[in-house]
This record gives structure tokens, sequence and C-alpha cells, in this order.
């Protein structure tokens, strides 16, 4: 009597169409996430920074002439500084 070796167990093998629904199915998961993301990046936009303080320096008391403007930002809006020609100073939101 002759020893035989003992034989692993065959590999299973994938057959064709079990391989390609497998790829559809990814592709059609990769599409979908492709067309989803913009949109929900649109939906949830970005967090802006909030200002530390709720004052700011526009500019310098002798800076302005009279009947003169300055654009300047608070926080993340635009603002403009006016001076009169009496003098006194107007500040806006833009």
């Amino acid at each position: 009597m002759e020893a035989t070796e003992p034989q692993a167990p065959a590999p299973e093998s994938v057959s064709r169409r079990s391989l390609l629904d497998w790829l559809l199915s990814c592709s059609v998961v990769a599409f979908a996430w492709a067309v989803m993301y913009p949109v929900l990046r649109y939906l949830a936009p970005p967090r802006t920074a909030a200002t530390a303080s709720a004052t700011v320096v526009a500019a310098k008391a002798n800076e302005l002439a009279p009947n003169s403007g300055k654009i300047f930002r608070f926080g993340s809006r635009p603002g403009i500084l006016v001076r009169t020609a009496s003098g006194e100073w107007r500040a806006f939101s833009a």
C-alpha cells in the first residue's frame, strides 16, 4: 500500500456572473456617492469663524477728512464709516 498525501480542498471558483454582479453593485454605489456628495456639501455650508469681540477699530480720529468715508470689515460682514461735514461719525452695515 502506498501512502498518499492529504490533498488541500479545492478553492471555490467565482462565476463570471457573480463577479459582474458585484462590480455593477460597486459602480452603482460609487455613482450614487458621486452625485450625492456635492448636494450634501451644498446643503451644509462651511462654518464661518465668529468674531471674538463686538468692537472694531475702523479708522483713527484724524484719518478721515470731513465728508469722507472708509469701508471696513466687522467680523465676516463689511461696514462703512462716514465722517459728516459737521465732524460727526456714522457707521453703517454695508
